[in-house]
């Protein structure tokens, strides 16, 4: 991880606690558009998210992870 990504855990952390702490359930933190976002968990599972394992966004998952293709 690199320092963006451990500023963004901190901030997502932060708003976990702050919606635990003012007694909300049932829900996941997000961020969409720029904003910490409050999901509840039924909205999140609603619906599968796939992802082409031939495409550019795994290449890039791939890479930054260091893994090689031959996993796939």
């Amino acid at each position: 991880a690199n320092p963006h990504d451990s500023a963004f855990c901190l901030l997502m952390g932060h708003n976990a606690v702050h919606a635990a702490m003012s007694g909300r359930t049932g829900m996941i933190v997000g961020f969409w558009n720029h904003e910490f976002t409050h999901v509840p968990i039924a909205l999140a599972v609603r619906e599968r998210k796939r992802i082409d394992t031939g495409g550019r966004v795994w290449s890039s998952v791939l890479a930054a992870t260091g893994q090689g293709t031959e996993n796939v």
